[in-house]
């Protein structure tokens, strides 16, 4: 009886997630045409970060839509150049924040991890389809795995300490994150190619995903938990332990497990030229 309880509250909870992204989606449609009308800019690529693309999104997670836009040539000769960078307020749950073109392709010479993540996420509102596919296409050879696996250790040693720091007080959320760091570091570990951006996806492809499928659905669980009790985390003796057992599960004992991994990884970067041909297209130059 229980489960059939708890069967219902979750069919009844995706449907309304659903019928949420759906109103979503046209809000965040009409934001992304209103910044290219006062900004005189053209948006090429828009998408969902974060939680919503990791597939760890609750039903009062934040919308962050991510975009790269370019803007008409003579902007971009000006004694006064326009900011690389447009930030909208925050405000219904939508963190809005865009790259220019200049400023995305310079980063991803430098492979920088945001731009991987925002290129393949699963929820795309916005692309321009020819500028999207190239950067996709030099992905895999051009991006440095040891840069991105060392941005996901970095990421992972922090959140570390952040929960054993937190004691029994360490927030769902903040472990799901520490999960998702990991997972990535063993895939990239285990297949030395890029992870997917779902934690799901990844965990399917390394040998402890099954066992830690079941944790991070709980976490799941529990980050709703603390969302209806104002964000709450709850307040565990037991909880630096369940870490341990987390991190124990993934083999690693701790981050720095990966770090003899990085160092074997060779480093590669881009050459500026075929970036800056594609830049000159998207201008017209």
């Amino acid at each position: 009886m229980v489960n059939a309880v708890l069967m219902r509250r979750q069919q009844k909870n995706k449907q309304g997630e659903s019928e949420s992204n759906m109103n979503m989606t046209s809000v965040i449609e009409g934001r992304l045409k209103n910044i290219e009308q006062i900004g005189d800019l053209q948006i090429l690529f828009a998408c969902e970060s974060g939680s919503r693309a990791w597939g760890l999104a609750s039903l009062d997670s934040d919308y962050d839509v991510r975009f790269i836009y370019k803007r008409a040539p003579r902007h971009y000769i000006s004694l006064h150049p326009s900011p690389d960078v447009w930030t909208e307020p925050m405000e219904e749950k939508l963190d809005i924040v865009g790259w220019d073109i200049t400023k995305a392709l310079s980063l991803f010479q430098r492979s920088n991890p945001s731009l991987w993540e925002w290129l393949y996420s699963p929820i795309v509102y916005r692309e321009q389809e020819q500028f999207v596919n190239t950067l996709r296409k030099w992905v895999p050879k051009q991006y440095s795995q040891k840069r991105l696996m060392m941005h996901y250790q970095q990421m992972a040693q922090k959140q570390y300490k952040s929960l054993l720091n937190g004691g029994g007080k360490a927030p769902a959320k903040l472990t799901l994150h520490l999960l998702r760091s990991l997972a990535v570091l063993r895939y990239m570990e285990l297949h030395a190619t890029l992870p997917f951006i779902s934690l799901w996806e990844t965990l399917e492809q390394i040998p402890e995903g099954e066992r830690l499928k079941m944790v991070a659905q709980g976490l799941v669980s529990e980050k709703e938990a603390e969302k209806s009790s104002m964000g709450k985390a709850e307040d565990s003796p037991d909880r630096p332990c369940q870490i341990q057992a987390y991190l124990q599960d993934l083999l690693p004992l701790e981050p720095t497990y990966f770090l003899a991994c990085i160092e074997r990884l060779p480093d590669t970067q881009m050459e500026v030229t075929q970036l800056q041909e594609l830049l000159w297209n998207e201008l017209g130059l």
